[in-house]
């Protein structure tokens, strides 16, 4: 089993000036989620329903950034065990974000598995918290070193040139902002943490 810190990384920055200093440093590491024993003695891998495996037709139309749809096709899936063999937890971390995202068995559940539905909704769960200006201006930073393109880029750039200052962070921004729009399901990859913990990526 893995247990996934749902915490920000690196310093919190408040400040042009911490912004300044932040982008000095040396790159922080991504926080990974922890290595524990196995969930289910003996299993050491797992093969993903298909309706969450990358690239799957089932949850083609699935964007969080709208209500969870109420599809036939994928309503059916969403009973079904995300895995099998079944885990009571499965961890996903994304290229794209730096928080992991865990989605556990439904407490109502007839099983204590991990289903396609649970993953779905950890993942609209997560996508939903708020975030605090110090994440998004950290999270600048750490994606200002990897090139422009995106609107936080810019912004920090323009925050730093002390030209017409560009605000990035608005009150009551959720995690979902930082996809950039990216916000539909491309699907899950298997990891090299183990069998339990996932990649997800958005298109």
């Amino acid at each position: 089993m893995f247990r996934a810190h749902d915490a920000p990384l690196g310093l919190y920055t408040s400040s042009t000036a911490d912004s300044d200093n932040a982008a000095a440093q040396p790159r922080q590491a991504r926080v990974q989620p922890i290595p524990l024993p196995a969930q289910v003695t003996g299993v050491t891998a797992v093969t993903l329903h298909p309706a969450l495996r990358m690239g799957a037709k089932s949850l083609h139309t699935l964007d969080f950034a709208m209500p969870l749809p109420v599809d036939p096709k994928a309503v059916r899936a969403y009973g079904e065990p995300a895995t099998f063999p079944a885990l009571p937890s499965l961890t996903m971390t994304s290229p794209r974000l730096p928080w992991a995202m865990t989605a556990h068995a439904s407490a109502n559940a007839s099983r204590a598995c991990v289903t396609v539905g649970d993953v779905v909704r950890a993942i609209y769960g997560a996508l939903g918290i708020c975030v605090t200006e110090g994440e998004v201006e950290e999270w600048m930073v750490d994606h200002a070193r990897e090139g422009p393109g995106s609107f936080v880029v810019d912004a920090f750039k323009t925050r730093r040139t002390g030209e017409k200052r560009k605000r990035a962070y608005e009150r009551g921004m959720t995690r979902l902002a930082l996809l950039e729009g990216r916000t539909k399901f491309l699907g899950l990859s298997e990891s090299a943490m183990g069998c339990d913990v996932c990649v997800v990526d958005f298109v």
